[in-house]
């Protein structure tokens, strides 16, 4: 700030004011019983953490995690002589990719309230609930399409 522009910020009323408040809830702040309660049970909380068996595990399988093969091959920095493409930017398959986010939603909306659904949904909780493996049909099938048994060594 310039002197001439501080001069008319210490002179202000309004400025007065807003230091005043400021002060004032700075001052209570201080002197509030949940500040102080919050700083005690934020230090409690630093406490328990660090002498939890809990933490002390889930501590001990981050570290695990963090020196793991696997953690450090998916996390490591690639090599200078990797390129990296980003197939949305390419002329080829980036149209596809952006045309398949457009649809997507709409597709997803279409499968819900379409029969089809409806139908393999049925399927699917009928094979989950074994009437459908016990029906004659499914029987015939599984004989039509069983591999043959192979046949039997007989070098006696």
């Amino acid at each position: 700030m310039t002197t001439d522009t501080r001069r008319i910020a210490d002179d202000s009323t309004l400025v007065g004011f807003i230091c005043t408040a400021v002060l004032r809830l700075r001052a209570w702040l201080a002197a509030s019983w949940l500040v102080r309660t919050t700083g005690t049970s934020t230090n409690a909380l630093e406490v328990a953490t660090d002498t939890s068996g809990v933490a002390g595990i889930i501590r001990t399988l981050v570290r695990w995690t963090h020196h793991s093969l696997c953690y450090r091959w998916l996390t490591k920095e690639p090599e200078p002589e990797v390129i990296v493409i980003d197939l949305r930017d390419t002329y080829t398959v980036g149209p596809f990719i952006a045309l398949f986010h457009r649809i997507s939603p709409v597709v997803q909306r279409t499968w819900h309230g379409s029969l089809v659904a409806r139908v393999t949904e049925r399927l699917c909780t009928a094979v989950r609930q074994g009437w459908i493996t016990e029906s004659k049909t499914v029987h015939l099938l599984r004989s039509v399409l069983e591999p043959p048994k192979p046949p039997e060594d007989r070098r006696e």
